[in-house]
């Protein structure tokens, strides 16, 4: 009897763990958008696609992370371009955080701090 039940458990076991893991994977929301910012065409199209991306990406680590801050923000972002590898947009980090971005874009960052702080 007691080896009757164990074949019965071990399968409805391993179907279980499978089944959850089947809904685990199959079943998660998928992540924003991954591209980079320089892999969308410069046209009116891409932009409106670009912006589309940003917004969901910022929407969906705010439902992951209510409360953060802007800066926290900022890091995970930054976080997503080395992940994917976004050179471009790690070339323009690196400028503007060393003050060498055109001046409408230092200008853009600086009123953008000033305004969240």
């Amino acid at each position: 009897m007691v080896k009757i039940k164990r074949k019965i458990y071990i399968p409805i076991f391993i179907i279980a763990v499978l089944a959850v893991a089947y809904f685990y994977y199959m079943t998660r929301e998928p992540q924003a958008h991954q591209t980079c910012p320089e892999d969308f065409p410069e046209t009116d199209a891409g932009f409106q696609a670009k912006t589309d991306s940003m917004e969901k990406w910022i929407n969906n680590f705010y439902d992951k992370n209510p409360g953060s801050s802007l800066a926290e923000m900022a890091k995970a972002r930054f976080a997503f371009y080395l992940e994917n590898n976004c050179t471009k947009a790690i070339e323009r980090y690196n400028e503007a955080k060393n003050g060498k971005a055109d001046p409408a874009t230092m200008q853009l960052i600086r009123d953008t701090i000033i305004d969240n702080n």
